[in-house]
């Protein structure tokens, strides 16, 4: 679970974040040398974000098939 801070719901546009951020996520799944055991596991991932008053904004799902 994420939050969004300095940012509500109502500001966020997700299209851009999911053009920009999400590609850095799933590029930080298959690199980032902390992440190897939930690789090794095949472990789908859910990346939840909230915005600054704790409303819910998107979840982001990566699966295994995404980082392998």
């Amino acid at each position: 679970n994420y939050t969004l801070v300095g940012m509500t719901k109502a500001e966020v546009k997700l299209d851009s974040v999911k053009k920009y951020f999400f590609p850095q996520i799933l590029q930080n799944v298959k690199t980032d040398p902390t992440m190897q055991l939930f690789r090794d596991n095949e472990v789908t991932l859910n990346y939840s974000y909230y915005d600054k008053m704790g409303e819910f904004v998107t979840t982001y799902i990566i699966k295994p098939e995404m980082y392998e």
